[in-house]
């Protein structure tokens, strides 16, 4: 049966690869060797190699809907500050942290739960902000040491700076339309390895939801991931 909509290749760039590495490493708390990164050219070939690593099970009553659980662990740090809120799946998350800037929320969850909770993004005008800055601090640059090498030079190693301005600094927001229930979601897929751990293992279909919503941000598409979808696209 052919499902429509589904994804051919996310094609990634070179340089995702590592990333993507990473990243399912932290999620899924495992080591992939480079003989076995090597190994992966499509989704399915990666989520073999996390199966091989992690336990897994078809079916358990004994193992707890791992976004269930999550939500109810988050549900029950946000109520450590806001304690008479009445939470639910469908809750916004600007309902209980404000539209302004979610870092100390995010802040609050992580370090209580010890869960790996999703950043928030950087909000535009933080990010146009960050140009601003860097603007003006590189035409100072270019106006007191010249439009020579040296004033393009000290103008260059301003960015690093702007940048980490931004990043440490800049207003933080989750999603207007974010839901408790997609947190929920997205920490127990980046937090797997470690909620495996404490339940000796994960359901299969559970695993492979999670691997999804951490290859997500790499994909140049929208649609279903297939265990076919490829990683790079086919050479023309």
């Amino acid at each position: 049966m052919v499902v429509a909509n589904v994804v051919e290749a996310l094609d990634i760039d070179g340089d995702d690869s590592v990333d993507i590495v990473v990243a399912v490493e932290q999620a899924f708390g495992i080591k992939i060797t480079d003989s076995e990164a090597e190994a992966c050219q499509t989704v399915g070939d990666l989520f073999r190699v996390i199966c091989a690593h992690v336990p897994t099970v078809e079916r358990s009553d004994a193992i707890p809907c791992l976004t269930a659980a999550t939500f109810r662990e988050l549900r029950r740090v946000i109520r450590l500050i806001e304690p008479s809120l009445d939470l639910r799946p469908a809750t916004l998350l600007s309902s209980f942290a404000g539209h302004h800037d979610h870092r100390e929320w995010h802040a609050h969850l992580k370090n209580t739960s010890g869960l790996s909770v999703p950043d928030p993004s950087l909000t535009v005008p933080s990010m146009v902000g960050g140009l601003t800055l860097y603007g003006i601090a590189a035409a100072g640059a270019v106006a007191t040491f010249g439009h020579d090498a040296a004033g393009f030079f000290v103008a260059a190693l301003l960015a690093p700076a702007a940048g980490f301005i931004v990043h440490s600094y800049g207003r933080r927001t989750w999603d207007a339309n974010r839901t408790l229930g997609d947190l929920a979601r997205e920490t127990a897929a980046y937090s797997l390895g470690q909620i495996a751990k404490a339940h000796g293992a994960v359901r299969t279909r559970e695993l492979w939801e999670a691997l999804v919503i951490v290859l997500r941000p790499f994909s140049r598409h929208t649609g279903l991931f297939a265990h076919e979808t490829r990683f790079f696209a086919k050479q023309k």
